[in-house]
């Protein structure tokens, strides 16, 4: 969990404990991780006009590259000066100014989200967001 997220969650417990004893709340509260997020048209566009490249693996802080359990299809297209790396399904998108830039920082993206979501505990989970942990638990080989 990202240290903001884990913040939020600390500020959230400490001032529930500091209510008053009588208190209760009228309704239970669900806090949502959000709806699907949509594409917008100029990048449907964009990722119509380019040919998707296979990802098979990507490298690791480790030194080792992690293989992946399918292909991952990244379209890679330019918009002006910078060249943008992005898979639809995983509401990813990685920028430079080179393809070799934009599809560096893309794998940096996988590999964040990756370990974010394989940290996040499936009761703190909602919304688009039980699909993307579902999608980043099953994209390695182990």
């Amino acid at each position: 969990m990202s240290a903001t997220a884990l913040d939020s969650y600390q500020i959230r417990e400490e001032r529930l404990s500091e209510r008053p004893c009588p208190w209760r709340e009228s309704r239970p509260r669900q806090i949502d991780t959000g709806e699907p997020t949509p594409i917008p048209e100029f990048l449907r566009r964009a990722l119509r006009r380019s040919a998707p490249v296979p990802i098979w693996s990507v490298p690791a802080a480790t030194g080792r590259k992690r293989v992946l359990k399918r292909p991952l299809a990244v379209h890679i297209y330019r918009d002006g000066d910078f060249v943008f790396a992005a898979n639809e399904e995983l509401v990813i998108i990685g920028h430079g100014t080179s393809p070799d830039e934009a599809v560096a920082d893309f794998v940096g993206h996988v590999l964040h989200f990756a370990e974010e979501y394989s940290q996040l505990p499936h009761d703190r989970v909602t919304g688009d967001a039980v699909r993307l942990k579902a999608l980043f638990a099953d994209l390695f080989e182990e």
